[in-house]
Protein backbone atom coordinates (compact mmCIF):
# COMPACT_ATOMS: atom_id res chain seq x y z
CA UNK A 1 0.00 0.00 0.00
CA UNK A 2 2.85 2.38 0.88
CA UNK A 3 4.51 1.58 -2.44
CA UNK A 4 1.25 2.29 -4.32
CA UNK A 5 0.86 5.70 -2.67
CA UNK A 6 4.52 6.51 -3.42
CA UNK A 7 4.07 5.52 -7.09
CA UNK A 8 0.95 7.68 -7.38
CA UNK A 9 2.69 10.71 -5.87
CA UNK A 10 5.77 10.15 -8.03
CA UNK A 11 3.73 9.89 -11.24
CA UNK A 12 1.85 13.08 -10.35
CA UNK A 13 5.11 14.87 -9.67
CA UNK A 14 6.58 13.73 -13.02
CA UNK A 15 3.53 14.84 -15.04
CA UNK A 16 4.63 17.24 -17.76
CA UNK A 17 1.12 18.14 -18.93
CA UNK A 18 -1.92 19.06 -16.84
CA UNK A 19 -5.29 18.16 -18.30
CA UNK A 20 -8.65 19.20 -16.89
CA UNK A 21 -12.02 18.59 -18.54
CA UNK A 22 -15.55 19.21 -17.31
CA UNK A 23 -19.02 19.77 -18.79
CA UNK A 24 -19.78 23.33 -19.82
CA UNK A 25 -22.52 23.45 -17.15
CA UNK A 26 -22.67 20.18 -15.16
CA UNK A 27 -23.68 16.57 -15.72
CA UNK A 28 -27.27 17.14 -14.51
CA UNK A 29 -28.18 19.68 -17.18
CA UNK A 30 -30.24 18.45 -20.12
CA UNK A 31 -28.11 18.51 -23.25
CA UNK A 32 -28.89 17.25 -26.73
CA UNK A 33 -25.32 18.21 -27.61
CA UNK A 34 -22.86 17.52 -24.81
CA UNK A 35 -20.16 20.21 -24.56
CA UNK A 36 -16.95 19.84 -22.55
CA UNK A 37 -14.49 22.56 -21.65
CA UNK A 38 -10.92 21.25 -21.77
CA UNK A 39 -8.00 23.17 -20.22
CA UNK A 40 -4.51 21.93 -20.97
CA UNK A 41 -1.28 23.32 -19.52
CA UNK A 42 2.30 22.36 -20.33
CA UNK A 43 4.74 22.21 -17.41
CA UNK A 44 7.69 20.53 -19.11
CA UNK A 45 9.66 21.29 -22.25
CA UNK A 46 8.16 22.02 -25.67
CA UNK A 47 6.29 19.09 -27.16
CA UNK A 48 3.77 18.04 -29.76
CA UNK A 49 0.92 15.62 -29.41
CA UNK A 50 -2.76 14.98 -29.98
CA UNK A 51 -5.79 15.44 -27.77
CA UNK A 52 -8.39 12.81 -28.62
CA UNK A 53 -12.03 12.50 -27.61
CA UNK A 54 -12.87 8.80 -27.97
CA UNK A 55 -16.52 8.20 -28.80
CA UNK A 56 -16.77 4.44 -28.94
CA UNK A 57 -17.10 4.03 -32.71
CA UNK A 58 -15.03 7.08 -33.66
CA UNK A 59 -12.67 9.77 -32.47
CA UNK A 60 -12.29 13.54 -32.59
CA UNK A 61 -8.58 14.36 -32.81
CA UNK A 62 -6.98 17.77 -32.26
CA UNK A 63 -3.20 18.03 -32.89
CA UNK A 64 -1.49 20.47 -30.51
CA UNK A 65 1.90 22.16 -30.24
CA UNK A 66 2.59 23.01 -26.60
CA UNK A 67 5.41 25.33 -25.58
CA UNK A 68 6.71 25.46 -22.03
CA UNK A 69 4.14 27.20 -19.83
CA UNK A 70 1.50 27.20 -22.59
CA UNK A 71 -2.16 27.15 -21.60
CA UNK A 72 -4.97 26.37 -24.01
CA UNK A 73 -8.71 26.01 -23.72
CA UNK A 74 -10.69 23.87 -26.14
CA UNK A 75 -14.36 22.95 -26.44
CA UNK A 76 -15.39 19.48 -27.57
CA UNK A 77 -19.00 19.12 -28.70
CA UNK A 78 -20.77 15.95 -29.82
CA UNK A 79 -24.40 14.75 -29.62
CA UNK A 80 -25.32 12.75 -26.52
CA UNK A 81 -26.23 10.02 -28.98
CA UNK A 82 -22.99 10.23 -30.88
CA UNK A 83 -22.74 10.76 -34.64
CA UNK A 84 -20.72 7.56 -34.74
CA UNK A 85 -23.60 5.43 -33.46
CA UNK A 86 -24.45 4.26 -29.95
CA UNK A 87 -24.84 6.25 -26.76
CA UNK A 88 -22.16 8.43 -25.32
CA UNK A 89 -19.44 6.81 -23.25
CA UNK A 90 -16.46 9.03 -23.71
CA UNK A 91 -12.96 9.57 -22.50
CA UNK A 92 -10.32 12.18 -23.24
CA UNK A 93 -6.78 11.08 -24.09
CA UNK A 94 -3.63 13.18 -24.38
CA UNK A 95 -0.78 11.43 -26.21
CA UNK A 96 2.49 13.35 -26.51
CA UNK A 97 5.44 12.60 -28.76
CA UNK A 98 7.55 12.27 -25.61
CA UNK A 99 5.55 9.17 -24.65
CA UNK A 100 3.35 10.89 -22.08
CA UNK A 101 -0.23 9.60 -22.01
CA UNK A 102 -3.08 10.97 -19.89
CA UNK A 103 -6.57 9.45 -19.87
CA UNK A 104 -9.61 11.11 -18.30
CA UNK A 105 -13.11 9.66 -18.21
CA UNK A 106 -15.85 12.16 -19.02
CA UNK A 107 -19.27 12.27 -17.31
CA UNK A 108 -22.28 11.92 -19.58
CA UNK A 109 -25.43 14.08 -19.25
CA UNK A 110 -28.10 12.87 -16.82
CA UNK A 111 -30.82 15.15 -18.28
CA UNK A 112 -32.42 15.88 -14.90
CA UNK A 113 -33.07 19.63 -15.28
CA UNK A 114 -33.51 22.23 -18.00
CA UNK A 115 -30.75 24.87 -17.95
CA UNK A 116 -31.47 28.61 -18.07
CA UNK A 117 -28.13 30.38 -18.42
CA UNK A 118 -27.78 33.94 -17.07
CA UNK A 119 -24.80 35.77 -18.58
CA UNK A 120 -23.61 38.82 -16.66
CA UNK A 121 -22.51 39.81 -13.19
CA UNK A 122 -25.35 37.98 -11.41
CA UNK A 123 -24.29 35.09 -9.19
CA UNK A 124 -27.67 34.29 -7.63
CA UNK A 125 -31.27 35.33 -7.14
CA UNK A 126 -32.99 32.80 -9.38
CA UNK A 127 -32.93 29.78 -7.08
CA UNK A 128 -36.74 29.77 -7.19
CA UNK A 129 -36.62 28.42 -10.75
CA UNK A 130 -35.99 24.98 -9.29
CA UNK A 131 -39.62 24.91 -8.12
CA UNK A 132 -40.95 25.56 -11.63
CA UNK A 133 -41.70 22.76 -14.09
CA UNK A 134 -42.64 23.72 -17.64
CA UNK A 135 -43.38 21.72 -20.82
CA UNK A 136 -40.35 21.60 -23.09
CA UNK A 137 -40.36 20.34 -26.66
CA UNK A 138 -37.55 17.81 -26.65
CA UNK A 139 -37.22 14.05 -26.79
CA UNK A 140 -35.11 14.36 -23.64
CA UNK A 141 -38.20 15.58 -21.73
CA UNK A 142 -39.96 12.22 -22.05
CA UNK A 143 -38.36 11.06 -18.80
CA UNK A 144 -40.10 13.86 -16.90
CA UNK A 145 -43.72 14.01 -15.78
CA UNK A 146 -45.93 15.68 -18.40
CA UNK A 147 -42.78 16.41 -20.46
CA UNK A 148 -42.04 19.15 -17.92
CA UNK A 149 -38.49 19.14 -16.53
CA UNK A 150 -37.63 21.47 -13.63
CA UNK A 151 -35.82 24.68 -14.52
CA UNK A 152 -32.40 25.44 -13.08
CA UNK A 153 -30.46 28.71 -13.21
CA UNK A 154 -26.80 28.66 -14.22
CA UNK A 155 -24.67 31.78 -13.96
CA UNK A 156 -21.81 32.64 -16.29
CA UNK A 157 -19.47 35.57 -15.96
CA UNK A 158 -18.78 37.27 -19.31
CA UNK A 159 -15.25 35.84 -19.34
CA UNK A 160 -16.63 32.29 -18.94
CA UNK A 161 -18.92 32.34 -21.98
CA UNK A 162 -17.36 30.42 -24.90
CA UNK A 163 -16.45 32.37 -28.02
CA UNK A 164 -17.12 29.31 -30.23
CA UNK A 165 -20.67 28.85 -31.53
CA UNK A 166 -20.25 25.06 -31.41
CA UNK A 167 -19.87 25.23 -27.64
CA UNK A 168 -23.10 27.23 -27.30
CA UNK A 169 -25.20 24.65 -29.15
CA UNK A 170 -25.68 22.76 -25.89
CA UNK A 171 -27.66 25.70 -24.43
CA UNK A 172 -31.39 26.03 -25.21
CA UNK A 173 -32.02 29.35 -23.41
CA UNK A 174 -29.75 32.26 -22.54
CA UNK A 175 -30.51 35.49 -20.65
CA UNK A 176 -28.27 38.57 -20.96
CA UNK A 177 -28.16 40.81 -17.89
CA UNK A 178 -25.99 43.62 -16.54
CA UNK A 179 -22.34 42.83 -17.26
CA UNK A 180 -22.91 41.19 -20.65
CA UNK A 181 -21.80 44.42 -22.32
CA UNK A 182 -18.22 43.30 -21.57
CA UNK A 183 -18.48 40.32 -23.92
CA UNK A 184 -15.86 40.30 -26.66
CA UNK A 185 -16.62 40.62 -30.38
CA UNK A 186 -15.93 36.89 -30.82
CA UNK A 187 -18.44 36.05 -28.06
CA UNK A 188 -21.09 38.29 -29.62
CA UNK A 189 -20.45 36.61 -32.98
CA UNK A 190 -20.89 33.17 -31.40
CA UNK A 191 -24.17 34.30 -29.79
CA UNK A 192 -25.49 35.50 -33.17
CA UNK A 193 -24.68 32.20 -34.88
CA UNK A 194 -26.17 30.20 -31.97
CA UNK A 195 -29.31 32.34 -32.11
CA UNK A 196 -29.69 31.96 -35.87
CA UNK A 197 -29.26 28.19 -35.57
CA UNK A 198 -32.25 27.91 -33.22
CA UNK A 199 -31.30 29.22 -29.79
CA UNK A 200 -33.57 31.39 -27.63
CA UNK A 201 -32.08 34.63 -26.34
CA UNK A 202 -33.68 36.92 -23.74
CA UNK A 203 -32.15 40.39 -23.44
CA UNK A 204 -32.98 42.05 -20.12
CA UNK A 205 -32.78 45.54 -21.60
CA UNK A 206 -33.72 47.23 -18.34
CA UNK A 207 -30.59 45.78 -16.74
CA UNK A 208 -28.45 47.93 -19.04
CA UNK A 209 -30.50 51.14 -18.87
CA UNK A 210 -29.64 53.60 -21.61
CA UNK A 211 -26.63 51.42 -22.42
CA UNK A 212 -28.97 48.94 -24.12
CA UNK A 213 -28.63 51.03 -27.29
CA UNK A 214 -24.86 50.46 -27.25
CA UNK A 215 -24.97 46.66 -27.16
CA UNK A 216 -23.62 44.91 -30.27
CA UNK A 217 -27.16 43.55 -30.74
CA UNK A 218 -28.53 47.08 -31.11
CA UNK A 219 -28.98 46.56 -34.87
CA UNK A 220 -31.60 43.92 -34.02
CA UNK A 221 -33.51 46.01 -31.46
CA UNK A 222 -35.47 49.27 -31.62
CA UNK A 223 -33.94 52.35 -30.08
CA UNK A 224 -34.86 52.47 -26.38
CA UNK A 225 -35.21 55.29 -23.87
CA UNK A 226 -35.69 55.16 -20.09
CA UNK A 227 -39.08 56.20 -18.73
CA UNK A 228 -39.07 59.19 -16.43
CA UNK A 229 -40.67 57.35 -13.50
CA UNK A 230 -41.58 53.82 -12.45
CA UNK A 231 -44.91 52.59 -13.83
CA UNK A 232 -47.45 49.85 -13.24
CA UNK A 233 -47.60 48.22 -16.69
CA UNK A 234 -50.86 47.01 -18.15
CA UNK A 235 -50.42 43.23 -18.38
CA UNK A 236 -53.93 42.31 -19.49
CA UNK A 237 -55.22 39.35 -17.48
CA UNK A 238 -52.03 39.36 -15.38
CA UNK A 239 -51.69 41.55 -12.32
CA UNK A 240 -48.57 43.76 -12.43
CA UNK A 241 -45.80 43.49 -9.80
CA UNK A 242 -46.68 44.76 -6.33
CA UNK A 243 -44.58 47.88 -6.72
CA UNK A 244 -44.00 50.15 -9.74
CA UNK A 245 -41.13 49.11 -12.01
CA UNK A 246 -38.92 50.96 -14.45
CA UNK A 247 -39.35 50.09 -18.09
CA UNK A 248 -37.56 51.14 -21.24
CA UNK A 249 -39.65 52.77 -23.94
CA UNK A 250 -39.13 51.65 -27.60
CA UNK A 251 -39.35 54.34 -30.26
CA UNK A 252 -40.91 51.79 -32.63
CA UNK A 253 -41.54 48.07 -32.66
CA UNK A 254 -39.16 47.61 -35.64
CA UNK A 255 -40.34 44.12 -36.60
CA UNK A 256 -41.12 43.05 -33.02
CA UNK A 257 -44.51 42.04 -31.69
CA UNK A 258 -45.74 42.62 -28.14
CA UNK A 259 -45.92 39.39 -26.11
CA UNK A 260 -46.51 40.94 -22.69
CA UNK A 261 -48.02 44.36 -22.03
CA UNK A 262 -49.69 46.59 -24.60
CA UNK A 263 -48.66 49.07 -27.28
CA UNK A 264 -48.42 51.91 -24.73
CA UNK A 265 -46.39 50.04 -22.10
CA UNK A 266 -44.83 46.96 -23.73
CA UNK A 267 -42.93 44.67 -21.38
CA UNK A 268 -41.83 41.69 -23.49
CA UNK A 269 -41.18 41.91 -27.24
CA UNK A 270 -40.43 39.11 -29.69
CA UNK A 271 -38.95 38.66 -33.13
CA UNK A 272 -37.52 35.74 -35.09
CA UNK A 273 -33.86 35.74 -36.05
CA UNK A 274 -32.95 33.00 -38.50
CA UNK A 275 -34.18 29.81 -36.87
CA UNK A 276 -34.11 31.20 -33.32
CA UNK A 277 -36.12 33.44 -31.00
CA UNK A 278 -35.08 36.85 -29.71
CA UNK A 279 -37.00 38.23 -26.71
CA UNK A 280 -36.50 41.80 -25.53
CA UNK A 281 -37.56 42.31 -21.90
CA UNK A 282 -37.91 46.04 -21.25
CA UNK A 283 -37.61 45.72 -17.47
CA UNK A 284 -34.77 44.55 -15.24
CA UNK A 285 -34.86 40.82 -14.52
CA UNK A 286 -32.43 41.40 -11.65
CA UNK A 287 -35.01 43.59 -9.88
CA UNK A 288 -36.71 41.85 -6.91
CA UNK A 289 -40.11 43.10 -8.11
CA UNK A 290 -39.85 40.98 -11.26
CA UNK A 291 -38.19 37.97 -9.61
CA UNK A 292 -41.03 37.84 -7.08
CA UNK A 293 -43.80 38.48 -9.61
CA UNK A 294 -46.62 35.95 -9.18
CA UNK A 295 -47.06 35.55 -12.94
CA UNK A 296 -43.39 34.91 -13.63
CA UNK A 297 -44.03 31.18 -14.37
CA UNK A 298 -46.58 32.17 -17.03
CA UNK A 299 -44.08 34.50 -18.70
CA UNK A 300 -41.40 31.83 -18.54
CA UNK A 301 -43.79 29.31 -20.05
CA UNK A 302 -44.24 31.61 -23.05
CA UNK A 303 -40.46 31.74 -23.51
CA UNK A 304 -39.68 28.09 -22.75
CA UNK A 305 -42.48 26.75 -24.95
CA UNK A 306 -40.83 28.41 -27.95
CA UNK A 307 -37.38 27.14 -27.01
CA UNK A 308 -35.57 23.99 -28.06
CA UNK A 309 -32.09 22.66 -28.36
CA UNK A 310 -30.71 24.15 -31.60
CA UNK A 311 -29.63 20.76 -32.89
CA UNK A 312 -33.19 19.46 -32.42
CA UNK A 313 -34.79 22.62 -33.77
CA UNK A 314 -33.17 22.04 -37.16
CA UNK A 315 -35.57 19.21 -37.93
CA UNK A 316 -38.72 21.12 -36.99
CA UNK A 317 -38.15 24.78 -37.82
CA UNK A 318 -36.44 24.72 -41.20
CA UNK A 319 -38.49 23.62 -44.17
CA UNK A 320 -36.33 20.83 -45.47
CA UNK A 321 -36.53 18.67 -48.54
CA UNK A 322 -38.09 15.35 -47.68
CA UNK A 323 -36.30 12.28 -48.98
CA UNK A 324 -36.61 8.54 -48.74
CA UNK A 325 -33.68 6.36 -47.70
CA UNK A 326 -31.41 5.86 -50.72
CA UNK A 327 -31.49 2.53 -52.47
CA UNK A 328 -28.69 0.86 -54.38
CA UNK A 329 -29.56 0.61 -58.08
CA UNK A 330 -28.57 -2.52 -59.97
CA UNK A 331 -28.39 -3.37 -63.67
CA UNK A 332 -28.92 -6.60 -65.67
CA UNK A 333 -31.48 -7.94 -63.21
CA UNK A 334 -33.71 -9.23 -66.01
CA UNK A 335 -30.79 -11.08 -67.57
CA UNK A 336 -30.48 -13.17 -64.42
CA UNK A 337 -34.23 -13.73 -64.27
CA UNK A 338 -34.20 -14.84 -67.91
CA UNK A 339 -31.36 -17.31 -67.36
CA UNK A 340 -33.16 -18.88 -64.40
CA UNK A 341 -36.38 -19.07 -66.42
CA UNK A 342 -34.65 -20.79 -69.34
CA UNK A 343 -33.02 -23.20 -66.87
CA UNK A 344 -36.37 -24.19 -65.34
CA UNK A 345 -37.95 -24.69 -68.79
CA UNK A 346 -34.94 -26.72 -69.93
CA UNK A 347 -35.13 -29.04 -66.91
CA UNK A 348 -38.85 -29.56 -67.47
CA UNK A 349 -38.36 -30.32 -71.18
CA UNK A 350 -35.48 -32.69 -70.44
CA UNK A 351 -37.52 -34.59 -67.86
CA UNK A 352 -40.49 -34.86 -70.26
CA UNK A 353 -38.29 -36.04 -73.15
CA UNK A 354 -36.60 -38.74 -71.00
CA UNK A 355 -39.95 -39.84 -69.55
CA UNK A 356 -41.37 -40.43 -73.04
CA UNK A 357 -38.36 -42.60 -73.85
CA UNK A 358 -38.48 -44.28 -70.47
CA UNK A 359 -34.92 -43.25 -69.77
CA UNK A 360 -35.60 -41.05 -66.71
CA UNK A 361 -32.99 -42.96 -64.68
CA UNK A 362 -30.22 -41.50 -66.87
CA UNK A 363 -31.22 -37.86 -66.16
CA UNK A 364 -28.24 -37.14 -63.90
CA UNK A 365 -25.62 -36.50 -66.59
CA UNK A 366 -27.65 -34.13 -68.82
CA UNK A 367 -29.15 -32.39 -65.80
CA UNK A 368 -25.68 -31.78 -64.36
CA UNK A 369 -24.56 -30.36 -67.70
CA UNK A 370 -27.55 -28.02 -67.90
CA UNK A 371 -26.97 -26.89 -64.28
CA UNK A 372 -23.30 -26.12 -64.90
CA UNK A 373 -24.17 -24.17 -68.05
CA UNK A 374 -26.91 -22.25 -66.19
CA UNK A 375 -24.52 -21.38 -63.33
CA UNK A 376 -21.97 -20.08 -65.82
CA UNK A 377 -24.62 -17.92 -67.49
CA UNK A 378 -25.85 -16.61 -64.12
CA UNK A 379 -22.32 -15.58 -63.18
CA UNK A 380 -21.85 -13.81 -66.50
CA UNK A 381 -25.26 -12.11 -66.28
CA UNK A 382 -25.23 -11.38 -62.54
CA UNK A 383 -26.68 -7.99 -61.53
CA UNK A 384 -24.17 -5.18 -61.24
CA UNK A 385 -24.51 -2.17 -58.91
CA UNK A 386 -24.84 1.16 -60.68
CA UNK A 387 -23.27 4.38 -59.50
CA UNK A 388 -25.86 6.71 -57.95
CA UNK A 389 -25.06 10.38 -57.30
CA UNK A 390 -25.31 11.49 -53.70
CA UNK A 391 -27.88 14.15 -52.91
CA UNK A 392 -27.20 17.05 -50.55
CA UNK A 393 -30.32 18.67 -49.09
CA UNK A 394 -29.24 22.10 -47.84
CA UNK A 395 -31.36 24.67 -46.00
CA UNK A 396 -30.14 28.24 -45.58
CA UNK A 397 -31.76 30.34 -42.85
CA UNK A 398 -30.96 33.95 -43.73
CA UNK A 399 -30.93 36.00 -40.54
CA UNK A 400 -29.52 39.26 -41.96
CA UNK A 401 -27.44 40.57 -44.84
CA UNK A 402 -24.30 39.61 -42.93
CA UNK A 403 -25.33 36.26 -41.43
CA UNK A 404 -26.93 33.06 -42.65
CA UNK A 405 -26.72 29.58 -41.18
CA UNK A 406 -26.95 26.27 -42.94
CA UNK A 407 -28.34 22.87 -42.01
CA UNK A 408 -27.69 20.06 -44.42
CA UNK A 409 -28.12 16.35 -44.99
CA UNK A 410 -26.17 14.27 -47.52
CA UNK A 411 -27.63 10.91 -48.53
CA UNK A 412 -26.74 8.29 -51.10
CA UNK A 413 -24.53 5.28 -51.81
CA UNK A 414 -20.76 4.99 -51.92
CA UNK A 415 -18.77 2.35 -53.75
CA UNK A 416 -15.80 0.55 -52.23
CA UNK A 417 -12.82 2.71 -51.33
CA UNK A 418 -11.81 5.72 -49.27
CA UNK A 419 -14.02 8.79 -49.63
CA UNK A 420 -13.05 12.21 -48.28
CA UNK A 421 -16.07 14.41 -47.58
CA UNK A 422 -15.46 18.16 -47.63
CA UNK A 423 -18.28 20.26 -46.20
CA UNK A 424 -18.58 24.07 -46.07
CA UNK A 425 -15.96 25.79 -43.95
CA UNK A 426 -16.58 25.57 -40.21
CA UNK A 427 -19.23 22.83 -40.43
CA UNK A 428 -20.05 20.75 -37.37
CA UNK A 429 -20.80 17.09 -38.13
CA UNK A 430 -23.76 15.89 -36.11
CA UNK A 431 -24.26 12.42 -37.53
CA UNK A 432 -22.21 10.29 -39.91
CA UNK A 433 -23.01 6.79 -41.12
CA UNK A 434 -20.92 4.76 -41.71
CA UNK A 435 -18.62 6.06 -39.00
CA UNK A 436 -15.33 7.71 -39.92
CA UNK A 437 -12.49 6.45 -37.77
CA UNK A 438 -11.30 9.94 -36.88
CA UNK A 439 -11.88 13.59 -37.69
CA UNK A 440 -10.55 16.93 -36.52
CA UNK A 441 -12.12 19.11 -33.87
CA UNK A 442 -12.68 22.04 -36.25
CA UNK A 443 -12.01 20.35 -39.59
CA UNK A 444 -14.91 20.35 -42.06
CA UNK A 445 -13.91 17.02 -43.56
CA UNK A 446 -13.99 13.34 -42.73
CA UNK A 447 -12.74 10.21 -44.49
CA UNK A 448 -15.02 7.18 -44.81
CA UNK A 449 -13.68 3.79 -45.90
CA UNK A 450 -16.10 1.27 -47.37
CA UNK A 451 -15.53 -2.34 -48.41
CA UNK A 452 -18.45 -2.42 -50.85
CA UNK A 453 -21.50 -0.47 -51.92
CA UNK A 454 -22.63 1.29 -48.74
CA UNK A 455 -25.51 3.60 -47.87
CA UNK A 456 -24.17 6.88 -46.46
CA UNK A 457 -25.98 9.60 -44.51
CA UNK A 458 -24.63 12.61 -42.66
CA UNK A 459 -26.03 15.82 -41.17
CA UNK A 460 -24.18 19.01 -40.37
CA UNK A 461 -24.58 22.62 -39.21
CA UNK A 462 -22.49 25.68 -40.04
CA UNK A 463 -22.59 29.44 -40.57
CA UNK A 464 -22.76 30.06 -44.32
CA UNK A 465 -19.85 31.86 -45.94
CA UNK A 466 -21.62 32.26 -49.29
CA UNK A 467 -25.37 32.68 -49.56
CA UNK A 468 -27.95 34.56 -51.65
CA UNK A 469 -28.91 38.00 -50.32
CA UNK A 470 -32.67 37.84 -49.91
CA UNK A 471 -34.91 40.03 -47.80
CA UNK A 472 -38.64 39.94 -47.07
CA UNK A 473 -40.27 42.85 -45.25
CA UNK A 474 -43.87 43.68 -44.56
CA UNK A 475 -45.24 47.06 -45.64
CA UNK A 476 -48.88 47.33 -44.59
CA UNK A 477 -50.81 44.53 -46.29
CA UNK A 478 -47.95 43.73 -48.67
CA UNK A 479 -44.74 41.73 -48.29
CA UNK A 480 -41.87 43.04 -50.40
CA UNK A 481 -39.42 40.31 -51.47
CA UNK A 482 -36.02 41.48 -52.76
CA UNK A 483 -33.47 39.21 -54.42
CA UNK A 484 -30.21 41.15 -54.23
CA UNK A 485 -28.00 38.28 -55.39
CA UNK A 486 -26.87 37.44 -58.91
CA UNK A 487 -28.61 34.06 -58.92
CA UNK A 488 -32.35 33.48 -59.45
CA UNK A 489 -34.79 32.16 -56.87
CA UNK A 490 -37.29 29.49 -57.87
CA UNK A 491 -40.59 28.27 -56.41
CA UNK A 492 -41.05 31.13 -53.95
CA UNK A 493 -43.74 30.64 -51.31
CA UNK A 494 -44.95 33.00 -48.59
CA UNK A 495 -46.28 31.02 -45.63
CA UNK A 496 -47.90 31.81 -42.30
CA UNK A 497 -47.85 29.62 -39.20
CA UNK A 498 -50.57 30.70 -36.77
CA UNK A 499 -49.42 28.35 -34.00
CA UNK A 500 -46.42 26.10 -33.48
CA UNK A 501 -48.55 22.96 -33.46
CA UNK A 502 -50.29 23.87 -36.75
CA UNK A 503 -49.16 23.29 -40.31
CA UNK A 504 -48.14 26.44 -42.24
CA UNK A 505 -50.56 27.92 -44.75
CA UNK A 506 -49.47 29.22 -48.17
CA UNK A 507 -50.45 32.84 -48.87
CA UNK A 508 -48.60 33.54 -52.12
CA UNK A 509 -46.50 31.75 -54.75
CA UNK A 510 -44.13 32.81 -57.52
CA UNK A 511 -42.31 30.57 -59.97
CA UNK A 512 -39.13 32.64 -60.48
CA UNK A 513 -37.50 35.80 -59.20
CA UNK A 514 -34.35 36.77 -61.08
CA UNK A 515 -31.31 38.33 -59.47
CA UNK A 516 -31.73 42.03 -58.70
CA UNK A 517 -35.52 41.91 -58.97
CA UNK A 518 -38.24 42.70 -56.42
CA UNK A 519 -41.70 41.17 -56.06
CA UNK A 520 -44.73 42.22 -54.02
CA UNK A 521 -46.92 39.65 -52.29
CA UNK A 522 -50.35 41.00 -51.31
CA UNK A 523 -51.88 39.82 -48.03
CA UNK A 524 -55.50 39.34 -49.03
CA UNK A 525 -56.70 38.46 -45.51
CA UNK A 526 -55.73 39.85 -42.10
CA UNK A 527 -52.87 38.01 -40.39
CA UNK A 528 -53.75 36.88 -36.84
CA UNK A 529 -51.86 38.50 -33.98
CA UNK A 530 -48.79 36.46 -33.11
CA UNK A 531 -48.71 34.57 -36.42
CA UNK A 532 -45.31 33.89 -37.98
CA UNK A 533 -44.68 34.95 -41.58
CA UNK A 534 -41.79 33.51 -43.54
CA UNK A 535 -40.61 32.92 -47.10
CA UNK A 536 -39.14 29.78 -48.67
CA UNK A 537 -37.51 29.41 -52.08
CA UNK A 538 -35.14 27.19 -54.04
CA UNK A 539 -31.74 28.69 -54.84
CA UNK A 540 -29.00 27.98 -57.35
CA UNK A 541 -26.32 25.73 -55.72
CA UNK A 542 -23.64 27.98 -57.25
CA UNK A 543 -24.66 30.68 -54.77
CA UNK A 544 -23.29 28.53 -51.91
CA UNK A 545 -20.00 26.93 -51.03
CA UNK A 546 -19.94 23.48 -52.69
CA UNK A 547 -19.94 20.09 -50.99
CA UNK A 548 -17.29 17.75 -52.38
CA UNK A 549 -16.90 14.00 -51.95
CA UNK A 550 -13.86 12.50 -53.61
CA UNK A 551 -14.83 9.66 -55.88
CA UNK A 552 -18.55 10.52 -56.04
CA UNK A 553 -20.84 13.04 -57.69
CA UNK A 554 -23.02 15.21 -55.46
CA UNK A 555 -26.36 16.64 -56.53
CA UNK A 556 -27.28 19.68 -54.43
CA UNK A 557 -30.77 20.93 -53.54
CA UNK A 558 -30.64 24.32 -51.81
CA UNK A 559 -33.66 25.80 -50.04
CA UNK A 560 -33.73 29.32 -48.62
CA UNK A 561 -35.64 30.23 -45.45
CA UNK A 562 -36.27 33.95 -44.69
CA UNK A 563 -38.30 35.48 -41.86
CA UNK A 564 -40.50 38.43 -42.79
CA UNK A 565 -39.40 41.59 -40.97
Amino acid sequence: MVFGVWALVSSAGLAQTLLKARPLLDDEAMAHLAVYRVDIERKGSDTRGALTLELGGGRIVEPLDLATGARKRLYFAAPAQTPFGGYAFWRLVWAGEDGERIVQELPTPLHTRLPVVFVGDSIGGWEGLQQIRLPFGSALATDHEAFSPPLHAYYMRPVELPDDWRALLGLPLMVLTDGAERLSDAQWGAIRVWLALGGTLVVSAGSFGAGANLLPLADLTPRLSLRDAPVRPNLGSYAPPREPVRLLRPESLNGYRVVLGDARTPVLLYRAFGGGNLYLFLGDLNAPAWRGWQHLPAMLQTIVSSSAFPTERIEGTFTRAKSTPPESRVARVWWGVGVLGVYCVGVWQLAAWLRRRRRLASVFAPLAGITVAACACVLLAAPRAQSQPLTAYRTLAIASDALAVEAGSVQGTLQAGAHTIRLPEGALLLRVEPSPQARGLTESSATIRTAGWTVMELTYLCPATRFPRVRARRVGQTVVVSNRSAHPLLNLRLLVREARDQEPRTLWQLGRLSGGQTARAPLKAPIPEGAYLYLTATSDPNACEPIQIRGADVKEVVQVFVSVD
